[in-house]
């Protein structure tokens, strides 16, 4: 779905060639540095291109696991708290903050790049089974294996101080329509925006930041990092008794994948083009590839205000979902 990329370059003949020598170039420098500088420099571009990734914004994925934080048993609570307690970064103390961190470069978290989302089919209609297509890893496999290490005793701290941080995340993600979706276009990565919303132009981004955002501004609350605590606070007390018994009656990731991936498939959300029993890419080319609309080079979306206020609701209710399914999930594995 979505790649990692910090920066974005028009590749051609000429261009790709002065990229990769000044890229070269800039490595040759690097490993010239003594260790300490090399150190510094590691550490400033880490802060710089952190946030320069995939799944939910920064906003959906706070507001998922506080939302879960709220939901927990006093038990649960407490060993959280104490695998949280074992963590040196600053910026990852809270559970809330801690789920962003597969979103920040780093070994560990590249390593997991690919069970961010789950890709299937363009002729699929609707997900039933926990099934990896085509591949060994996804969403369902990530949300197994970090329970398991939570769920083992003899897990170490360092093991399940990153297994409950993937956890946290994979929640979210699974909860965001299109990390279930096609992998072609990468999730939507490879639709854009010809003019309308879109914080980066792009109708992934719109799913990832922008209706979240619009959510937060429809709550009464300005967008930035000091209201998103009381933001998802704020969803927490919305969601009645009636709602947490209807969301975990079933506490199965294939039924929350199947639910993301109808809204994908929704003709509202103008993700794909059904065609007899295939979503399109669009009404030219059954799926995305390079040039796929002439010399526009993919496919370009005109979407108003309207979009947002239409799916602003389901995006709000996505996150309470996966706020509610998390804590439920941590309160099974952390119980007395």
């Amino acid at each position: 779905m979505k790649k990692n990329k910090i920066l974005i370059i028009k590749y051609n003949r000429y261009g790709g060639r002065i990229f990769m020598t000044t890229f070269l170039y800039i490595v040759k420098i690097f490993f010239l540095l003594p260790r300490k500088i090399k150190y510094k420099v590691f550490l400033i571009s880490t802060l710089l291109f952190s946030n320069f990734v995939y799944a939910w914004g920064a906003l959906g994925h706070e507001s998922v696991c506080e939302i879960a934080y709220q939901e927990l048993t006093p038990s649960a609570k407490q060993s959280v708290d104490e695998i949280l307690s074992k963590e040196t970064d600053s910026r990852f103390k809270t559970f809330r903050d801690a789920c962003v961190w597969p979103d920040y470069i780093g070994k560990a978290q590249a390593q997991r790049k690919p069970e961010h989302y789950i890709n299937v089919p363009r002729y699929w209609h609707y997900i039933k089974y926990e099934n990896c297509v085509d591949t060994d890893r996804c969403l369902f496999t990530a949300i197994r294996k970090d329970e398991s290490i939570l769920r083992d005793k003899k897990a170490s701290s360092q093991a399940k101080l990153e297994a409950l941080k993937f956890l946290g995340h994979w929640l979210g993600d699974i909860h965001q329509p299109l990390h279930v979706s096609f992998k072609d276009d990468r999730g939507g990565n490879d639709i854009a925006l010809k003019k309308g919303i879109g914080c980066r132009k792009k109708l992934h981004a719109v799913w990832d930041t922008c209706i979240p955002e619009d959510v937060m501004k429809e709550e009464g609350f300005k967008v930035n990092l000091d209201n998103r605590e009381s933001f998802a606070k704020k969803l927490h007390t919305e969601i009645t008794g009636e709602l947490r018994s209807k969301w975990t009656k079933n506490m199965n990731p294939a039924i929350w994948a199947d639910e993301s991936f109808k809204i994908s498939l929704s003709e509202d959300t103008q993700y794909c083009i059904k065609k007899g029993k295939v979503c399109w890419y669009s009404s030219n080319s059954e799926e995305y590839y390079e040039h796929a609309e002439g010399s526009s080079g993919i496919k370009e979306l005109i979407l108003s205000g309207k979009y947002e206020d239409q799916w602003g609701e389901v995006v709000k209710e996505r996150i309470q979902m996966g706020g509610v399914r998390l804590g439920a999930l941590l309160n099974d594995i952390f119980q007395d």
